[in-house]
């Protein structure tokens, strides 16, 4: 990584945002990111409002034979009609994001602004994960039909001075001018930063590095939208896009929760499943905890329960079918993965998803996480019950229930140019789509 690193441009921007008057209760109007809209609650979302922005987030589940010509319609009748109003100024959005996570109220403070792409080798904006093509061919058809940003991406900064916490909490001092709960329970409270001084220090504060912590692939898609517009070079800073909508969070805000996404693996082959049993029992120390009279979520919670006994210990733990048996696996000594690992640094030996691929999937597959995934080998349930009760239902061969990402060993990979195999982090809640949109025609304003 270079030495002399560019700094991050953010940016306040004219973004549209429904107007209550004509697209009615706001609560009904936003939908999380495309990648985490499961079938199951497209419905829910589509039948809460004719405008809710599933429409244009993901404009497959509407069942429109063209989605992406749908969505560009959609598109051009919410802004030239009235439902999408653009504000007449550039403004930063300040997003108090409350949720409930393990029974408990939390918050999360989102400031949305427009930041400048930039290659990741010149990092100031930097990946941590891996990403795969499909995902990007569809968002890339998307953009190129609206021209606009849906969602925001996220992305952490580091604020060790307090100077941005300042400024957001003399934000906060003043009411909400939007406040609206959606209709998964989430509350939100919108505030426009539209003071000269105050947009100024964002601006100034927000310099970077920044770390992308849900987005990668619709970053990396709108890298190829600004290359290919000839009107938006990349010395140009004022073409809209070469920006992307993006919500920044502290990276040490209470309210920021990295969940894992646990691996689950059906169709094994029996020399594939001794392979994988070799390596388990030739690098790991293992303690089964018998589970077979426990439900699928108590005995998810004893692998946390060993984990928080242990000092955050074992790095993850094994369900093999019949799923009677939780297996709790920790490295059998320190340095016990050298030569196996495909990282470099200290952090990579520490993170359960690298330790996964590099020490159990690969060996004993025989390729590589992509290509499991693409043969249907691999899945990521995000929830640990359901992946034990995948193993119980007999349809699976193992789960593997993996310890979560911490922000240091994120940032320490991240800074250190090494990405994350995909599905390493999942941060939670996502950030909604909807609030704020922002286009990309034209020249940013702010």
């Amino acid at each position: 990584m270079p030495h002399n690193m560019p700094d991050a441009v953010v940016r306040p921007f004219r973004g549209w945002r429904y107007d209550p008057s004509r697209a009615g209760d706001p609560g009904a109007l936003s939908a999380p990111p495309y990648d985490v809209i499961v079938p199951a609650d497209a419905p829910r979302l589509l039948n809460a409002s004719p405008y809710n922005v599933i429409r244009l987030e993901l404009p497959s589940a509407g069942g429109a034979p063209d989605p992406y010509h749908a969505a560009a319609r959609t598109w051009q009748e919410w802004t030239s009609g009235g439902v999408l109003r653009r504000d007449e100024a550039p403004h930063f959005y300040l997003i108090r994001h409350g949720f409930l996570h393990a029974g408990q109220t939390r918050s999360r403070l989102e400031l949305v602004g427009a930041l400048r792409l930039a290659p990741w080798e010149h990092g100031s904006v930097l990946p941590h994960e891996q990403t795969h093509e499909g995902p990007k061919r569809d968002r890339l058809m998307l953009m190129n039909a609206i021209e606009a940003n849906i969602s925001p991406i996220m992305a952490l900064y580091t604020d060790d001075h307090r100077n941005i916490g300042q400024v957001l909490e003399t934000v906060l001092t003043r009411p909400a001018d939007t406040a609206f709960t959606d209709t998964a329970g989430d509350h939100y409270e919108v505030r426009v930063v539209s003071d000269a001084e105050q947009r100024m220090a964002l601006s100034h504060g927000l310099r970077g590095p920044l770390y992308i912590a849900d987005g990668h692939h619709r970053y990396e898609t709108a890298l190829q939208y600004r290359d290919a517009r000839e009107k938006a070079p990349d010395h140009d800073d004022q073409q809209a896009a070469g920006y992307i909508m993006t919500a920044l969070t502290a990276a040490d805000d209470p309210g920021l929760i990295s969940l894992p996404y646990h691996r689950l693996l059906r169709g094994l082959p029996p020399d594939s499943r001794a392979r994988l049993r070799r390596q388990v029992e030739t690098y790991f120390h293992t303690e089964e905890i018998l589970i077979g009279e426990l439900s699928a979520s108590d005995a998810a919670a004893r692998f946390t329960s060993a984990r928080t006994a242990a000092g955050d210990e074992p790095m993850m733990a094994m369900v093999e079918a019949p799923g009677r048996a939780l297996t709790l696996l920790t490295p059998l000594e320190p340095g016990i993965f050298t030569g196996l690992l495909t990282g470099q640094t200290q952090a990579w030996a520490r993170l359960a998803p690298c330790v996964f691929l590099d020490v159990l999937l690969t060996p004993g597959l025989g390729m590589d996480q992509q290509k499991a995934e693409s043969r249907g080998l691999l899945s990521y349930p995000r929830d640990a019950a359901e992946a034990i009760d995948a193993v119980r239902s007999g349809g699976h061969d193992a789960a593997f229930l993996l310890r979560a990402v911490s922000m240091a060993d994120m940032t320490e990979a991240a800074r250190a140019g090494e990405r994350l195999p995909p599905k390493s982090t999942y941060f939670f809640p996502k950030v909604a789509a909807g609030i704020v949109l922002n286009s990309l025609a034209g020249r940013l304003e702010g």
